[in-house]
């Protein structure tokens, strides 16, 4: 199987369906962070807005990393994987990852807004992740 490009994938579904292309002002927002080959997969809803507008005003240093580190709640979760054995190293470095962390919903926005119609938009990337990777364990973030 030809290797898989997130980005690429994400680029399409955004010219094919008309969507705002969030990844021209956020290029460091993949929605997707680890190891895609790894058993256990963590599913999010959706990147907040706010923390992404908060992490592009603040950090100098974007990078995919950020997605899942900005708030105490990620930096725990992050604890929490190196406990477990599903991170090796520091848990804010961006190696060490023995799952894959992803959002189901691609596009930052508040988590309430529209999330049936989205998540059936961005349905056709999240299973192009599945095919790829092959999970067998998916294990869900938030609501």
């Amino acid at each position: 199987m030809k290797d898989f490009d997130l980005v690429q994938s994400t680029k399409r579904i955004i010219q094919k369906d008309q969507l705002d292309d969030w990844l021209i002002k956020f290029p460091w927002l993949t929605g997707e962070l680890g190891n895609i080959s790894s058993p256990v997969w963590f599913i999010g809803e959706k990147p907040s807005l706010s923390s992404v507008e908060n992490i592009d005003r603040k950090s100098s240093k974007k990078s995919e990393n950020l997605q899942w580190l900005y708030t105490r709640g990620d930096c725990l979760f992050r604890t929490a994987l190196l406990e477990s054995g599903l991170k090796n190293g520091v848990p804010s470095l961006n190696d060490g990852w023995h799952c894959y962390i992803t959002n189901a919903i691609k596009e930052p926005g508040n988590v309430d807004e529209c999330w049936k119609h989205q998540t059936r938009r961005w349905m056709p990337v999240f299973q192009e992740q599945i095919r790829h990777g092959k999970p067998r364990v998916l294990v869900a973030l938030g609501k």
